[in-house]
């Protein structure tokens, strides 16, 4: 199954390249030659202008969608800075974060290839990602 990892344009007449996030997320460029809406979930542009539509599906090559799947969250419980929202690009995720990931992630959840192809990705470039050590006083 084949769906949006980004959802965004650039404007040829200003140069704005503009995302929307999440649906219903209505963006419009500086010039107001150009628009986005739909976050992951479906494609609108709006053109009054030249434009280039950057969309990134789940099929595009493995080395590239890794900079932009990103995960929500507050955190592990039990860490020093559980609680705190973050966002969590793949790419720099830790392994531990991604192996828990795969383990708990619901077999129907159309991320999990990704994350198993980011576990093989980093096997095959030998590439490590730790957790980042507590320091005190740090948050």
């Amino acid at each position: 199954m084949n769906f949006i990892i980004l959802n965004r344009i650039r404007c040829l007449s200003c140069g704005d390249t503009i995302t929307s996030c999440y649906d219903h997320h209505y963006v419009i460029c500086s010039c107001r030659k150009c628009a986005v809406d739909g976050g992951n979930s479906y494609l609108r542009f709006l053109m009054n202008g030249p434009s280039e539509a950057l969309t990134l599906w789940s099929d595009n090559s493995h080395d590239i969608i890794r900079h932009f799947v990103i995960r929500y969250g507050y955190g592990k419980p039990g860490l020093y800075d559980y609680g705190i929202f973050r966002k969590t690009i793949l790419s720099s995720m830790s392994d531990s974060h991604l192996k828990a990931l795969i383990v708990y992630c619901k077999p129907e959840n159309k991320y999990l290839p990704i994350y198993m192809a980011e576990q093989k990705y980093r096997k095959e470039h030998n590439i490590k990602i730790l957790d980042k050590p507590y320091i005190h006083g740090q948050i």
